[in-house]
This record gives structure tokens, C-alpha cells and sequence, in this order.
């Protein structure tokens, strides 16, 4: 095996490692996206039984699952009103900025 052969090897398998990490990241936004909406359906499903009856502890549950939406709410607020009060401080972060970077896209698009 000569070097260029070598080289091509490494450049493979360094982007399948990057492909993999990003796969990996993004599944924890997407998580909190399922089961959020998971708990959102459930809640939108059970409205009429709530309504009359008050809300049971699988009610409560369904509260619990679809307030994962704060994450997805969360993030650009508090990183747009961190730009408002000190512009170019880099308020995002976390999987969000990793995936945006990763994918080329403008810092806070994945947010």
C-alpha cells in the first residue's frame, strides 16, 4: 500500500467518524423533538377526558413529555437576547452549534 493509497484511507475514514458523530448529535435534538410531540399528541388526544374529569397521572405524564418542547424554544431565545445585550458573544452552543457547524450552515440555524 503506498502513501496517496494511505492518505485516501485516512481522509475515508476521518469523514465517516465526522458522518457518525453527527448522526450521533443529532439524535439528541431529535429525541427531545419525539418525545415532546409524543406528549403533545397524548395531551391533544386526551383533551376532552381532561376537560371533564381533571387530569390523571398519565395526564400529568403527557404534561411532563411535551414540555421537552422548552429545549427547542429555549435555545434561539435565550441566544438571540444574548446577542441583543452583547452582539458577537457566541450564546450558542451544545449539539445545535455542533450540527450547524458540521453541515456548514450559519451558527444558530439548527437552533
Amino acid at each position: 500500500m503506498d502513501y496517496t493509497s494511505k492518505l485516501h484511507t485516512n481522509e475515508i475514514k476521518e469523514e465517516t467518524l465526522i458522518f457518525d458523530s453527527l448522526l450521533i448529535t443529532m439524535g439528541g435534538p431529535l429525541q427531545t423533538i419525539l418525545t415532546g410531540s409524543f406528549g403533545l399528541i397524548l395531551l391533544l388526544y386526551n383533551r376532552k377526558k381532561m376537560s371533564m374529569h381533571g387530569l390523571k397521572i398519565t395526564d400529568w405524564l403527557a404534561v411532563f413529555l411535551a414540555l421537552f418542547w422548552l429545549r427547542e424554544v429555549f435555545n434561539p431565545l435565550t441566544a438571540i437576547i444574548g446577542e441583543i445585550i452583547k452582539p458577537n458573544g457566541s450564546y450558542f452552543g451544545g449539539d445545535e452549534k455542533y450540527i450547524s457547524e458540521v453541515l456548514n450552515l450559519p451558527i444558530g440555524t439548527t437552533s
